[in-house]
C-alpha cells in the first residue's frame, strides 16, 4: 500500500496518493512517513488547517523531525504567521545549524 502511495505522490497523481496514505495511516497510527505525506497533499491542495494538524500529528510522532518542523514553519509563514514561524525555524536551526531550506528561508 504504502509503495502504491509512493508512487502516485512521484507521477503527481495526489488524490490516489492521498487515498493510499490516508488508508495506510489510519490501519498505522504511527505511519509518519504516510502522515507527513499527506500534510503535504493538503498544503498542495490548499486545506491549510488540514495540512497544520498532519504536521502536528507528524511531531507529536517524532518531536525532532527537522522536515516536520521547517515544513510546519513554511506553512506558518504561508498562513502569515510570522512568529510562529520563526520560532519554528529556530527549532530546526538548533537541531541542524546548517539547514539550508530554513537558512535560506530566515
Amino acid at each position: 500500500l504504502i509503495h502504491s502511495a509512493e508512487l502516485e505522490f512521484q507521477k503527481g497523481n495526489f488524490e490516489a496518493a492521498k487515498q493510499h496514505f490516508r488508508r495506510q495511516y489510519q490501519a498505522n497510527p504511527t505511519d509518519y512517513k504516510s502522515c507527513l505525506r499527506l500534510a503535504l497533499i493538503a498544503e498542495r491542495n490548499g486545506d491549510l488547517e488540514t495540512s497544520l494538524q498532519y504536521y502536528q500529528d507528524v511531531l507529536q510522532l517524532r518531536p525532532y523531525d527537522v522536515v516536520a518542523m521547517s515544513s510546519l514553519g513554511d506553512l506558518f509563514h504561508h498562513m502569515g504567521h510570522i512568529n510562529r514561524a520563526k520560532q519554528q525555524y529556530r527549532k530546526v536551526l538548533q537541531i541542524d545549524p546548517n539547514n539550508f531550506s530554513v537558512t535560506s528561508n530566515y
